[in-house]
């Protein structure tokens, strides 16, 4: 496109008479060679000043490097970002999957604090994220018919793998009440148990994005309600001191009801449709609804758990549901005002609508 701008440029400027030229079709279809023979043609056939021009755009066209239209096409239909999000995601979870593996390595062999070890535990993470970054790129590339909500989803299932790995221990050791960070091949089946957690995970993630077609926002939706499923549980729990004595034991809870409500979320967008814009304001709703309910809690000094616990679970709800309709409402209302009231500035008339010089300004009502 550069090189046809270009070339009509040139024609313009040097025959202003003579614009209508059969040519320049031929090089915005990228077909170079063609368009160099219509050229020399033409300066075969044209007059000496004419002919002149025509043989120097023959010469130019012949030199450009035109890619076909259906590989620019392809190439630019394949970058988004949903698919963007997706290699980054890929890439941190390679990175913590690498010092994953390397751990549960450490840990076997018992290498803890020798210089090898630990030259392997500060690459794990690079030779990870390379790995992470080629597998979620590869993905793009070779799964030319990913969409957005294919991608998204995927982004979604390794986000939760994190998750899952990274409170794995703690809910090894509710379980099994043995201490899983003990050294040797418990530590380091703890540490496999981590890895596996990411893997079957993004296993997961995949299989539903191939044999589904969801829409953009059930990635987001999934991760929003997983999340705050898993916060409320615990504020919940806390109203009745469920974890009194074993406070560890909330973790297997909020993972269970954040896992719960993952699964809810992908399958919630199928009655109530939402776009990952109107998650982010469920998000911000939540939060803001959390803060100002620990405030009313902590500043009305509750009496009692059911109480404080209770306010905040309260105040998250209802900001949860407060930014949904936000999103959902807010946009089409403003929207729907009339315009009332528009400034115009006043000034002076010109006969000759050659200046318009402005004197002031004027406030105009619309009734």
């Amino acid at each position: 496109m550069i090189a046809s701008a270009l070339i009509a440029s040139l024609l313009v400027t040097a025959a202003p008479t003579d614009i209508d030229d059969p040519c320049l079709p031929l090089v915005a279809a990228h077909k170079k060679d063609d368009a160099a023979i219509c050229y020399r043609e033409r300066a075969r056939m044209s007059a000496d000043a004419d002919a002149m021009l025509a043989r120097e755009l023959a010469d130019l066209v012949g030199t450009l490097e035109l890619r076909e239209p259906d590989k620019l096409s392809s190439a630019n239909a394949n970058v988004s970002l949903g698919k963007i999000e997706l290699a980054a995601t890929s890439t941190l979870a390679g990175a913590y999957a690498g010092v994953v593996a390397v751990s549960s390595v450490v840990a076997a062999t018992s290498s803890s604090g020798q210089g090898a070890a630990n030259g392997a535990l500060l690459l794990s993470p690079v030779i990870g994220g390379a790995i992470g970054i080629a597998a979620g790129a590869g993905s793009v590339v070779l799964w030319r018919e990913m969409t957005e909500g294919d991608a998204n989803l995927m982004r979604a299932f390794i986000v939760l793998g994190a998750f899952n790995a990274s409170v794995f221990p703690f809910n090894l050791d509710v379980i099994t009440n043995t201490g899983s960070f003990n050294s040797g091949s418990q530590a380091s089946l703890t540490f496999v148990g981590m890895g596996a957690n990411i893997l079957v995970a993004t296993a997961a993630g995949a299989v539903v994005a191939v044999f589904t077609d969801l829409d953009e926002g059930v990635g987001s939706v999934a991760l929003s309600t997983g999340l705050w499923t898993g916060v409320t549980s615990l504020f919940v729990a806390n109203m009745f001191n469920t974890f009194k004595g074993n406070e560890d034991a909330g973790v297997v809870l909020a993972t269970a009801a954040a896992n719960a409500g993952f699964v809810a979320g992908i399958l919630l967008p199928s009655v109530l449709p939402m776009t990952r814009a109107e998650t982010w304001a469920i998000d911000v709703g939540g939060g803001i609804g959390l803060l100002a309910g620990g405030s009313l809690a902590v500043f009305s000094r509750a009496p009692n758990p059911v109480i404080g616990w209770g306010t905040i679970a309260t105040g998250t709800a209802a900001g949860l549901v407060g930014g949904f309709f936000a999103a959902r409402l807010v946009p089409p209302f403003l929207e729907s005002l009339p315009s009332i009231v528009a400034v115009r500035p006043i000034v002076f008339p010109d006969p000759d609508d050659v200046t318009r010089v402005a004197v002031g300004g004027a406030l105009r009502a619309v009734f």
